[in-house]
């Protein structure tokens, strides 16, 4: 018998789509706590983080016999929980009147870094980095680089203007490459610039 780390998130998908309870716990094993840390970076609450997760998995229990069998559930749950933790925070908005949207840094980078950097020492630099970002460039930044949002998507989903956007987004990679380089000298530095210009 596979070992529950081993199960395929498409065979997962199709026992969880026949009520296999088991399956649909080792799914959310697998993937509650990026769901977590992705959520966190977006309302500094790592309760209502925990919250905005949950409700996610709940929703995909309800929904579960409409689920595709050629879904990414990874990226869907990622998806979801960052549209959840959104609208969590437009809620928050509203009742706190604020005047511009809050946010945000960034899905759990190291998926995104591990690909090019095996380096704690570069994660911790980056995810530091984009944590320094002012609250609304962080979450521009995030849709767009680390979501993979058009400049239009962003603005629909922001009500902001894609000029906004494009000005963010070029003030956003100039202060990281600047905390970056402030904070890491090592031999690696060329590289990791590059990275940044290639998000």
């Amino acid at each position: 018998m596979a070992q529950a780390s081993s199960i395929t998130d498409p065979l997962l998908i199709a026992q969880i789509k026949q009520g296999n309870e088991k399956a649909f716990r080792q799914l959310f094993d697998r993937y509650y706590p990026p769901m977590i840390v992705s959520a966190n970076y977006i309302l500094k609450d790592k309760n209502v983080a925990q919250d905005a997760a949950q409700d996610v998995f709940v929703l995909l229990w309800k929904n579960r016999t409409k689920l595709s069998d050629t879904i990414n559930i990874k990226a869907y749950l990622n998806r979801a929980v960052i549209n959840k933790a959104l609208t969590i925070l437009k809620v928050r908005k509203r009742h706190t009147g604020e005047n511009e949207l809050t946010l945000l840094q960034k899905e759990d980078t190291s998926n995104y870094v591990d690909g090019l950097l095996e380096n704690k020492e570069l994660k911790n630099i980056i995810h530091k980095a984009i944590d320094a970002l002012p609250e609304k460039r962080r979450i521009i930044f995030t849709l767009c680089r680390l979501q993979g949002l058009s400049h239009k998507e962003i603005a629909e989903k922001l009500n902001i203007s894609t000029k906004t956007i494009e000005n963010q987004m070029t003030q956003a990679l100039k202060q990281l490459r600047v905390a970056i380089k402030k904070s890491y000298d090592g031999p690696l530095l060329v590289l990791l610039l590059f990275w940044m210009d290639f998000l």
